[in-house]
């Protein structure tokens, strides 16, 4: 029975540390695990400021008649108009009007109204004069160059319409 003490001995010893290193490791984790939350949190109670970061006339935006919607990306570098005659796309670093791949598509009639398919969604329903509805999505597709210049495009693809009154569709849900 006494030769296995040495043995019994060591195997504690070590033991003794590996349990340790194990508790420690622990408390080092719930404390980062805190020390994220803190991070996390603290924006929260900064007072929060906005700054103009650049002007210029959007020669884009239809005066007449009003858009129906607008918005812009989530990268805050396209912005776009929904109105009666149709779908504009604008660059917000130059103000300058871009023309998407489908920004041509035909319209039968002219829109009357527009919902978008929720907080965020790329997806929209525009109602038109002649009582069609539209199935939109919008959004914008990025890709690099030969030389790895990162290009933003918009993107529009219109779904078949259809037809779901003879009168103007005045209002809409999605």
């Amino acid at each position: 029975m006494n030769m296995f003490l040495p043995g019994r001995r060591l195997l504690d010893h070590i033991a003794r540390y590996v349990v340790s290193a194990g508790g420690i490791a622990v408390i080092v984790a719930i404390l980062a695990i805190f020390f994220f939350i803190f991070r996390e949190v603290t924006p929260l109670f900064a007072t929060r400021t906005a700054r103009l970061v650049s002007r210029f006339p959007l020669s884009a935006i239809p005066s007449s008649p009003a858009p129906l919607q607008i918005g812009m990306d989530e990268g805050k570098t396209i912005a776009y108009f929904l109105s009666p005659d149709g779908v504009r796309f604008v660059d917000l670093s130059t103000g300058q009007t871009i023309l998407s791949d489908d920004s041509t598509f035909p319209l039968s009639s002219r829109m009357t109204t527009v919902a978008q398919g929720g907080v965020g969604s790329s997806r929209y329903v525009a109602g038109t004069e002649d009582g069609s509805i539209l199935p939109l999505k919008m959004g914008v597709a990025t890709s690099f160059s030969d030389t790895g210049e990162r290009m933003r495009r918009p993107l529009l693809r219109m779904s078949g319409s259809f037809r779901i009154s003879s009168e103007p569709v005045i209002a809409l849900a999605y």
